[in-house]
């Protein structure tokens, strides 16, 4: 039976939980989880949206004034150092 875990995703509001399928190959012993493939997050914690906007604050100033700037702007700001 397909395992449901949670996942903590963040986007430009902020932290959103979403639930989704994982499915388990008994033969390769690999998963998946078909639904963050279809977000556009599969193996990230940030939307596509909210990664654009670290990517352009991030180019624009250093880290300390773009985590400002995300906070600002909506987003979730990024702790120093991660």
């Amino acid at each position: 039976m397909p395992r449901q875990p949670g996942k903590d995703h963040r986007h430009r509001p902020g932290p959103v939980a979403i639930s989704r399928a994982y499915h388990h190959c008994a033969a390769c012993g690999r998963g998946v989880l078909p639904r963050d493939g279809e977000l556009g997050v599969a193996g990230l914690s940030l939307s596509p949206g909210l990664r654009s906007m670290t990517d352009r604050a991030g180019a624009a100033v250093p880290f300390t004034p773009a985590s400002a700037l995300l906070a600002d702007l909506g987003g979730s700001a990024s702790p120093p150092g991660g």
